[in-house]
């Protein structure tokens, strides 16, 4: 029989209550792992306090339950479990550091050459020097919000080419290729360069997260502006890159330099 005493014994500086458990006894830690053993009667839940990596569980003590031991494996999975979660930790900060590298505004934008575009040449970022103002757009073929502004791209193209900027739209995705790229450039008549990133270095460089994902470069190539092209992919009140561009082209700073970038996650080559 399950005693409060024998509980205090056998298992010291935890938490130890006794729940009605129907047909299931229940041993968690604090890592989260999840033990289950067939009991009818009292059981207990026990908090375990974290374990050291190197520690060394005894069990020798530990009363049975229904004849049922939690076995030296059990310990040595849940201290492996804990070093897999430093381990994860561990990857989030380096993660977080990468991050935190990115492209910002104020820094020179990263330079690229030898992308091909759909007109089978390759380009590069010094192509358009003599731009007072080059927009990049990191953008898809079959993202539904990438499909839903590639219109305004190209009327954003259109009405400031004259005014001295260059939008480049960079396919970043893994499930696509030069050929798709080259019947959708065609079906929507894009009146820009249209590159194919195959390796993704570009859109890592930059720090695209989406598609699409906008920079806007300066004169002198620094970044001027990230995030979303506007407010709204049904009904914008708010145009973040004309705005961004017509600061920049009247040798301004622009008076929002970053927003969210809205679309569909980029999925990155292993």
């Amino acid at each position: 029989m399950f005693s409060r005493r024998a509980a205090d014994e056998d298992y010291p500086n935890t938490s130890t209550k006794r729940k009605r458990v129907n047909q299931q006894t229940v041993i968690l830690s604090q890592a989260g792992t999840q033990k289950k053993l067939t009991d009818s009667r009292y059981v207990r839940v026990s908090y375990f306090p974290p374990l050291a990596l190197d520690h060394k569980p005894h069990t020798e003590n530990l009363a049975p339950i229904s004849g049922i031991n939690p076995s030296p494996r059990f310990f040595k999975e849940l201290s492996m479990l804990r070093t897999v979660l430093l381990s994860l930790t561990t990857v989030l900060l380096v993660a977080g550091a990468a991050l935190a590298a990115d492209v910002q505004v104020g820094d020179k934008a990263p330079s690229f050459s030898g992308l091909v575009g759909v007109d089978d040449k390759a380009h590069g970022l010094a192509d358009f020097k003599d731009s007072d103002v080059v927009v990049v757009a990191f953008t898809c073929n079959i993202c539904p919000v990438a499909v839903a502004y590639e219109d305004r791209f190209a009327a954003f193209s259109k009405k400031y080419a004259k005014k001295g900027v260059k939008f480049v739209a960079i396919n970043v995705s893994r499930r696509e290729d030069l050929a798709a790229m080259k019947i959708r450039a065609e079906e929507k008549g894009f009146n820009f360069p249209y590159l194919r990133d195959d390796t993704q270095a570009v859109s890592k460089s930059y720090g695209a997260r989406v598609t699409p994902h906008i920079f806007v470069l300066g004169k002198d190539r620094t970044v001027q502006y990230i995030g979303a092209f506007d407010n709204s992919m049904a009904k914008p009140t708010e145009n973040f890159v004309a705005n961004a561009v017509d600061a920049v082209l009247a040798g301004k700073t622009p008076q929002r330099t970053k927003s969210r970038a809205v679309g569909c996650g980029i999925q990155w080559k292993r």
